[in-house]
């Protein structure tokens, strides 16, 4: 078959430094998905906005050709004019969908306009012709209320939904191409698959070839036909997908494919349960109320916990899973006493062995300063968590400031320790964020949490946007800090694969209630739940002989009016969650 799209000895670079792009070549035929695979700085995205020509204005293309074919003839998109590639190519021949949705539509505009606008761009169509498309566009892609969806500004919709209306932009034309950066990285696994399997629908039906950007092999192995495989600006290797996933030939594809994070298939011996307890949640209920926004309308209550129990014992890591909105940020927020809680919750921490508990949810505002000091967290997004107009060792021992621990000699003694502890030189104090990879963040701020010793530790999505090799380096960091430190960790999380591989507990959350909750080798090796069933199936994993299951990922993800009759509740009437074997317990009816 003709390739649709060819690029050949492809190089870019920024000024006079060498390309960091070089000699790239691939190509991809009608109704085939090529996956550019690699870790961030790799050169995959800058790659693809070659191919559109929408560089960066310091980029500059070296060399290389880039041949679009077609019915009217081959184009070089290298060398065609700015007016032939705006008419007759971006967004009518070849569409893109950005990595984040929020950045890419504008805050201003409708919906229903912003994916219109194609439309009037390449079109001679009437008003009401392109309304009718777009409302079409918008039913196939899954949105249950088109109508709605075309009045709606994008700050009124999930992650997911913002998502599904990037693809309805790139799709409404019809584009014999769809470049998808990254288009599932910051989306639940339950949503991810559900959005990479309605790329793969609207694929079959419209016969549209695919470049799929990723640095997920488990994605690759549910949707490519063809990879290359790219580090540092390089192709590593290329070629069919199904003979790469199962025996990778390069040192780095292999290197790939050992530090993605899989669930274990072998069953392990049950860990004990300790009793020397350092953190309970005892029936912890909150709930927000929500203005309407119209004066006459009552508020709504919105309840983000509702009689959460946990218990998590010293040295040992107690993880919470679930979707956003589940409530999994919430109950590491009042664990930390940054939340109040509903009367009737109580949240007790014991600093030592046999000491009084402290009572979390009574603290005043000084008692809870004390408190601090020995709970701390590391947030999911390190370059949003440091300042960027401090350095690096203002913002590490600003927590010995708050507190008034130490000189100054003795404040920079143990940041410069803290950073040898995650792993970083100690001459990088005098540095600033931006001069920092995605990765070494993270480290800082780890490093920063360290500060003041802490017995508590609350890792909040720690190594959601981090590459997999990247996330392998920080697991293994929080391990090793937890055994020498004997720290306990509260780790929040949607990735079972990262839970699988550092939990000693998983409580399972959704909409509020935690619906299951046991040891990871009982968990994810029995489940009862059909919502846990569903984030395991959606987990993708690079074996071509193990695709996504959506219809079960679908059940579980969906209305508890349509789970099996033993878990099936309507409104707010939801069965208790009782044991059903020792430390496995499940929310059922009985």
């Amino acid at each position: 078959m003709r390739s649709l799209l060819t690029v050949e000895d492809l190089s870019i670079g920024f000024g006079k430094d060498n390309p960091v792009v070089q000699n790239v070549n691939f190509s991809v035929c009608p109704g085939e998905t090529l996956a550019l695979v690699g870790e961030s700085g790799s050169g995959k995205t800058i790659s693809c906005r070659a191919v559109l020509r929408i560089l960066p204005r310091a980029a500059r293309l070296h060399s290389g050709r880039m041949m679009l074919n077609g019915p009217d003839g081959d184009l070089d998109l290298a060398r065609i004019s700015e007016r032939q590639m705006r008419r007759d190519v971006r967004g009518n021949r070849i569409a893109m969908i950005f990595q984040e949705p929020m950045r890419s539509l504008s805050p201003l505009h409708r919906i229903g306009n912003q994916v219109a606008e194609i439309l009037y761009l390449h079109g001679r169509k009437s008003d009401s012709e392109i309304k009718r498309d777009v409302l079409d566009c918008f039913e196939r892609v899954g949105f249950p209320d088109p109508e709605r969806t075309w009045r709606a500004y994008p700050f009124e919709l999930s992650g997911g939904m913002r998502q599904r209306a990037m693809i309805a932009m790139a799709m409404v034309a019809k584009p014999d191409l769809l470049i998808a950066d990254e288009p599932t990285t910051a989306l639940d696994v339950t949503t991810q698959a559900q959005v990479l399997g309605l790329m793969k629908e609207l694929q079959q039906e419209t016969g549209m070839a695919m470049i799929l950007v990723t640095h997920d092999l488990g994605v690759v192995a549910n949707m490519a036909e063809q990879v290359v495989v790219m580090h540092k600006g390089r192709v590593m290797e290329s070629g069919p997908a199904e003979p790469i996933l199962r025996a990778p030939a390069h040192p780095y594809t292999q290197t790939l494919f050992n530090a993605a994070p899989k669930i274990p298939q072998a069953i392990c011996p049950l860990r004990e349960g300790s009793k020397d307890l350092i953190l309970e949640l005892k029936n912890v209920t909150k709930t927000f109320t929500l203005r309407s926004g119209k004066s006459w309308s009552k508020p709504t209550l919105v309840r983000a916990c509702e009689a959460v129990d946990l218990s998590l014992p010293r040295g040992k890591t107690l993880a919470i899973v679930g979707e956003s909105g589940s409530g999994k940020t919430t109950a590491a927020r009042i664990a930390l006493g940054a939340e109040t809680v509903d009367p009737g919750g109580e949240i007790l921490f014991r600093a030592t062995t046999g000491g009084d508990p402290i009572r979390v949810h009574e603290l005043d505002r000084t008692a809870r300063r004390a408190f601090q000091k020995q709970a701390q967290m590391v947030f999911q997004d390190p370059y949003s968590s440091l300042s960027p107009r401090q350095r690096i060792l203002d913002t590490l021992c600003e927590p010995l400031d708050i507190h008034q621990i130490g000189n100054r000699s003795e404040r920079k003694d143990k940041a410069a320790e803290m950073l040898r502890l995650v792993g970083l030189p100690s001459d990088m104090l005098s540095r600033y964020p931006h001069a920092f990879s995605g990765g070494q963040r993270q480290r800082l701020s780890i490093a920063r949490a360290l500060m003041l010793d802490p017995a508590l530790l609350v890792c909040d999505e720690p190594t959601s946007a981090l590459d997999v090799s990247v996330q392998e380096q920080i697991l293994t960091l929080l391990e090793h800090i937890r055994d020498a430190r004997q720290l306990s960790y509260l780790f929040i999380s949607h990735d079972l694969a990262v839970v699988a591989r550092i939990a000693d507990e998983v409580a399972v959350m959704r909409r509020g209630l935690i619906v299951e909750q046991a040891p990871p080798e009982v968990l994810f090796h029995d489940p009862k739940h059909p919502y846990t069933k569903a984030l395991i199936a959606a987990q993708p994993v690079p074996d071509v002989d193990r695709p996504i299951n959506l219809k079960l990922v679908a059940q579980g993800a969906g209305a508890p009016e349509g789970w099996p009759e033993a878990f099936r509740f309507v409104g707010q009437d939801a069965p208790p969650l009782v044991p059903l074997d020792p430390g496995h317990k499940v929310r059922c009816h009985v």
